[in-house]
């Protein structure tokens, strides 16, 4: 993170800034700067700890035929957010 960037001062404002960066230490230098603006550990607690924040609830088999989101013969699985998926077709 240069010195003209802003630190994030919300998780709105966190999630955008790291949006578009990936595979550097750009995005971790982000986080520990919008962390350190927070307070003691705590604050960070319950800032990352909040509903929706960095945990997301996992994407459910039921969930989505239930919304008509899958067709009935795919294979039921759970998917947790950030899991990471390879198959030999992709």
């Amino acid at each position: 993170m240069s010195a003209t960037d802003k630190t994030p001062e919300s998780l709105e404002e966190l999630e955008a800034s790291l949006q578009s960066l990936s595979h550097d230490i750009q995005p971790l230098s982000i986080i520990q700067s919008f962390a350190k603006n927070i307070g003691k550990t705590k604050a960070r607690q319950k800032l990352f700890n909040a509903n929706g924040a960095l945990v997301r609830p996992p994407i459910e088999y039921q969930v989505l035929l239930d919304q008509g989101a899958i067709a009935l013969d795919e294979d039921p699985f759970i998917l947790l957010q950030g899991d990471i998926i390879s198959s030999d077709t992709a």
